[in-house]
């Protein structure tokens, strides 16, 4: 009998142990459930800070390739005025001495033919003398 009492009274203490280890491991699960799930929420507010920054980043970069476009846009266009305004001085400095030039040219062309046409009656003059000379002086022979 004092052998059943002591086996029960082990049987009793060792209940009691696992009860114990049972309640310590439910203790323990429970931790690691609240552990799980601050995990979870550290790891949502890390995504979140994570995709604001990515989406803050993108959105600094479209800013600023939006400005460089800009800016490559403005002085592109600075770039066309300037030779355009260069192009348009060019054509008038040319312009209006390529006209001065072609006045001159026909001035002096028409200054030439009048010379020439002066010369050429001076030479027919000439040559009608000559002419009568000589016919005078045939006449005379004769």
């Amino acid at each position: 009998e004092e052998q059943i009492e002591s086996l029960q009274k082990a049987l009793q203490e060792e209940r009691a142990k696992l009860k114990a280890v049972e309640n310590e491991l439910r203790e323990m699960e429970a931790q690691l459930e609240e552990e799980r799930e601050s995990n979870e929420k550290a790891h949502e507010a890390t995504k979140q800070i994570l995709t604001t920054r990515y989406q803050q980043q993108l959105s600094d970069q479209s800013t600023q390739f939006t400005r460089l476009l800009d800016e490559e846009r403005e002085s592109r266009q600075q770039s066309d005025e300037k030779w355009k305004k260069e192009h348009s001085e060019m054509e008038e400095k040319y312009g209006q001495e390529l006209e001065q030039m072609t006045q001159t040219l026909a001035s002096k062309e028409k200054e030439l033919q009048e010379k020439v046409q002066v010369k050429d009656d001076a030479l027919k003059q000439e040559k009608n003398k000559l002419n009568e000379t000589i016919k005078k002086g045939k006449e005379y022979i004769h």
